[in-house]
């Protein structure tokens, strides 16, 4: 969470310095021109909220230089939770990854081909341990590396095949959390490293020998869905840890062991991945521009 709110001011501030506004960040023409551009880019409702409330929290504090910023930033506010409300009646739940689509990934891809075997077994590896993508990819904003990617020395492999990885969770403390790894997915990593001089370095890396950033995983493994026919499960699943939640819940998990293997601190967070819904970016195009009117 601290993570998350420290890039969302981030992104506000470096907006602003690009902007050029002649107003000031705190000004109320400032904040709907921010939301604007949040709106336009695509984001979701549910990260619209999140920079609504860093927003409102940030100039909460400093006491609302601009008193008419505040009834503009509840507008908007007020928008965009009956747009979240609203979504799950006007849109049908988004299906979610299942093991059997990931199996379906899998059995495409060459295992002699280390770039085919680097695009799904991420894929793996979050089936197993219910990482992240910023826990393997790491997470660059701006050309600027704020989490490193997994590296190759997390990973331990044991006599029967099997590993352990240690993920870097604040939740987890300093140490970070010791998932187990299947030998089905220790074989996939070692197809993906092979080649690969030393035992350093990200555990995942582009064709360039370059750390593999999230995103251009998602549309590298997007592509070679639609290539081979197969469901695109990064479109598919709202995240593929949603749909690993669901199929743990269905193959039996408690709840609770759920909770503990994905990081989470509270049962909420479990919960809520149950039941995500999708989101219409038609429905966020009314919300800033209710506010302009």
């Amino acid at each position: 969470a601290q993570r998350a709110v420290k890039c969302d001011l981030t992104k506000w501030m470096n907006w602003y310095a690009q902007a050029q506004s002649r107003n000031a960040p705190y000004a109320a023409d400032s904040v709907i021109d921010y939301f604007g551009e949040l709106t336009a880019s695509g984001s979701s409702i549910a990260s619209l909220c999140r920079a609504l409330w860093v927003v409102k929290a940030s100039l909460g504090h400093l006491g609302w230089l601009d008193q008419s910023c505040e009834s503009t930033v509840q507008r908007i506010q007020a928008e965009a939770q009956r747009a979240r409300g609203s979504v799950s009646k006007e849109f049908p739940v988004r299906p979610k990854a299942s093991w059997s689509d990931v199996h379906k990934v899998v059995n495409a891809a060459n295992p002699e081909d280390p770039f085919e075997a680097r695009l799904v077994a991420p894929i793996l590896l979050i089936q197993d341990t219910l990482a992240r993508l910023d826990e393997i990819f790491g997470l660059r904003i701006d050309g600027e590396w704020h989490k490193s990617a997994v590296s190759r020395h997390a990973l331990l492999q044991a006599a029967d095949g099997s590993g352990r990885i240690t993920l870097n969770r604040t939740t987890y403390g300093d140490s970070g959390l010791s998932a187990y790894v299947t030998p089905l997915t220790m074989q996939w990593i070692a197809y993906a490293n092979r080649g690969r001089s030393g035992s350093d370095g990200p555990l995942f890396v582009t064709r360039r020998n370059l750390p593999f950033q999230s995103e251009a995983w998602k549309q590298s493994l997007a592509n070679f869905c639609e290539r081979k026919s197969l469901p695109d499960i990064v479109r598919l699943a709202s995240s593929l840890r949603s749909g690993m939640v669901g199929a743990l819940v269905e193959a039996g998990a408690t709840p609770d062991e759920v909770r503990e293997l994905g990081g989470w601190t509270t049962m909420e967070s479990v919960t809520r991945h149950l039941r995500k819904k999708r989101e219409s970016n038609s429905v966020l195009n009314s919300i800033v521009g209710s506010c302009r009117d």
